[in-house]
């Protein structure tokens, strides 16, 4: 093991999907925790990244059977 280690060959690593977050910065994200607090802050934080996520799921799909974003989201 300790040859592999020093074997700069050696690079056990692969290329992942990167991972679209949530910006915490936002100043819309930053008011509406202020005015609401952190469970409201919390709950639109996850919606928002699950319509996110499920967004791209139905423009993947679209693309896969030749349908529009809207009719994907219609059945």
């Amino acid at each position: 093991m300790a040859e592999q280690v020093n074997d700069s060959n050696w690079h056990p690593f692969k290329l992942d999907k990167a991972k679209e977050v949530v910006d915490e910065e936002d100043d819309q994200l930053k008011k509406l925790r202020g005015e609401w607090g952190k469970e409201v802050h919390n709950a639109v934080k996850t919606a928002l990244e699950e319509m996110n996520e499920y967004n791209e799921v139905v423009a993947t799909l679209s693309q896969n059977f030749g349908t529009s974003k809207k009719e994907g989201k219609q059945h």
